[in-house]
């Protein structure tokens, strides 16, 4: 039913978001490089790394439901039980839905508290 609008959506996501706002993007990285930027507050922003090119995250068009989230996590507690998985993975896998931005980190947090317990 959505088809039609996702499809036109995804093609503005390419011309608009991709191509204009990563070159927007790519352009502060430079600028950060040669000039003082600072904030409205005057707080001075620090270089960004230009080794690293700028990517833009997009969220899924329709969020996943309880019963998607349960039958992922069942799929990623089989592969790892069976050996097929690692963790640290499996919490990439999760990562986005959950915003976890880090995952090594997280498993850290995650044995932390195992190991607490």
């Amino acid at each position: 039913m959505a088809q039609a609008l996702v499809w036109l959506a995804d093609r503005l996501r390419i011309s608009y978001g991709e191509y204009a706002i990563n070159e927007l993007a790519g352009m502060v990285i430079k600028a950060s490089n040669k000039l003082s930027l600072k904030l409205k507050s005057g707080e001075r922003v620090a270089p960004f790394d230009q080794q690293k090119s700028p990517s833009l995250r997009w969220p899924d068009w329709f969020a996943p439901s309880a019963q998607d989230r349960m039958n992922t996590a069942t799929t990623l507690v089989t592969l790892c039980d069976g050996g097929l998985l690692s963790r640290e993975t499996a919490i990439r896998v999760l990562a986005r839905d959950y915003d976890i931005d880090d995952a090594a980190g997280e498993l850290g947090l995650v044995d932390g508290e195992n190991a607490a317990t």
